[in-house]
């Protein structure tokens, strides 16, 4: 039985995740926890994690989700590429997980996402599409741009997949 308590968000870096997943915990009343600034604190600059090598970047990623404990109700950005490793997401698959997608022409901000400096957002999104996919409970198209509209139809979306 999934533990709905916490909601994982998973998707492309740069679909929303974040900023949904803030407006969200908002809406809910509830905590938000977002896996690359646990990373930062615990590990340091993810670009020089990267610049160690990605498998480095990735193991620091896979620790701190193995020390994800939250008291109360939380919502959970990842990471993009969160999604390539089993042991990640055996345990986040144990909640409510909930692929953020959103048309790449949409997305912004990536010139300071290491890994999209020496790939092409399509082609990280054709690596990983099937993948979110597999481990979503819910797909949600972020094709908003206010905010708190997305919030309040991810929430509704939500509510109806609840029944």
């Amino acid at each position: 039985m999934k533990n709905k308590e916490i909601i994982i968000l998973i998707g492309l870096s740069g679909c929303g995740k974040t900023t949904l997943g803030e407006a969200l915990a908002e809406k809910l009343g509830c905590s938000f926890l977002d896996t690359d600034e646990l990373i930062v604190s615990q590990y340091g600059n993810i670009q020089k994690l990267f610049d160690i090598s990605e498998e480095h970047f990735r193991k620091c990623e896979s620790e701190v989700i193995r020390n994800i404990r939250p008291e109360n109700k939380t919502v959970l950005s990842t990471g993009g590429g969160v999604i390539l490793k089993k042991e990640n997401m055996d345990k986040l698959a144990q909640n409510l997980v909930i692929y953020i997608k959103r048309d790449i022409d949409k997305i912004t901000d990536t010139e300071d996402r290491p890994l999209l400096k020496k790939n092409s957002l399509a082609q990280l999104y054709e690596k990983r599409r099937k993948l979110y996919e597999k481990y979503a409970d819910i797909t949600f198209v972020n094709d908003f741009e206010d905010i708190s509209e997305a919030a309040q139809k991810l929430y509704e979306t939500m509510l109806l997949n609840n029944k």
